[in-house]
């Protein structure tokens, strides 16, 4: 696999623009959980992170080959 300088910056770009989805996706289920019960509540953790960690997953698995890197956790 090849690890040029640009394709490291392509990749944290695409972190970062992940990020902002799951930001995004978390702030929608934020709204869902302003007026909410327990259940809700739990719903709403729930549906996040049944959403959230596998996407992760298969976002690292296909743009870094498996491969976790630092700056993942700088993009994210």
């Amino acid at each position: 696999m090849e690890n040029s300088p640009v394709l490291e910056i392509v990749r944290f770009a695409l972190t970062v623009l992940f990020g902002a989805a799951a930001f995004g996706f978390y702030t929608l289920c934020g709204l869902v959980r302003l007026k909410g019960r327990r259940a809700r509540l739990a719903l709403a953790d729930g549906i996040f992170w049944l959403v959230g960690i596998p996407a992760f997953l298969l976002f690292v698995f296909f743009l870094n080959g498996g491969q976790p890197r630092v700056y993942l956790l700088l993009g994210l």
